[in-house]
């Protein structure tokens, strides 16, 4: 799929429409089932499109026409598996950032996943009201965290590297205490929270200092 597409609503299904020509054969009407399309910018109903998902298009990202089914074929593929070809990424249901309400507001602004909640247009973002941008900047902070480029993971991956450098004596004592931190002297423990953005309080001994570096250390990879 095309990057400019990631962040569209899209979902196939099957519309009845009258056939007059097999209705005025059998003398009842009888209906063809017909594949169609709804496309959104997540945030913005108006802009929803429905068309045949047959429908030949001219594409300027891509510069040549081309159907519906074959400029979404991830979405296309699952509606005729019988999946919910809408889904495309993580869906909000299974993030913690949104409360059950939240939740049940963006799927009626066709917004089901944290990435095309990520993607909104500025313009849309503005419309949803006061307080929403924190929604978006939320689900660009969950995708930063799990792809790694969050600030968190950077911090991670230089406690990591510190780690790393002071692997001398760390064996001996992870097996003395279970922790990789336990080698650490307490002025560096300290430093190395402070730096990851942890209140450190100044009368905090060794082993608190450890079981802290253990916790974020502990987030941080249940985030990776």
């Amino acid at each position: 799929m095309q990057e400019q597409d990631k962040g569209l609503s899209v979902q196939f299904f099957l519309h009845p429409q009258e056939n007059p020509r097999k209705s005025k054969e059998a003398g009842r009407p009888i209906f063809d089932e017909i594949e169609m399309v709804s496309i959104a910018a997540p945030g913005n109903t108006k802009s929803e499109v429905v068309a045949f998902a047959s429908s030949e298009h001219y594409d300027s990202n891509v510069q040549k026409q081309w159907t519906y089914a074959e400029r979404f074929p991830e979405h296309y593929d699952a509606f005729k598996r019988g999946l919910d070809s809408q889904v495309q990424g993580t869906p909000l249901s299974e993030v913690g950032f949104l409360t059950i309400a939240q939740k049940a507001e963006l799927k009626a602004k066709k917004i089901v996943t944290v990435e095309q909640l990520a993607a909104m247009a500025d313009r849309d973002i503005k419309k949803m009201g006061i307080g929403f941008r924190e929604h978006v900047d939320a689900a660009k902070a969950y995708l930063d965290v799990s792809s790694g480029t969050s600030e968190l993971a950077k911090e991670m991956e230089e406690l990591r590297r510190q780690i790393a450098e002071l692997k001398g004596g760390q064996e001996r004592s992870t097996e003395e205490t279970g922790s990789q931190f336990a080698a650490m002297e307490e002025e560096d423990l300290r430093n190395m929270l402070q730096d990851a953005g942890v209140q450190v309080d100044g009368r905090w001994k060794k082993a608190r200092l450890v079981k802290e570096a253990d916790t974020l250390h502990s987030k941080a990879v249940e985030a990776a």
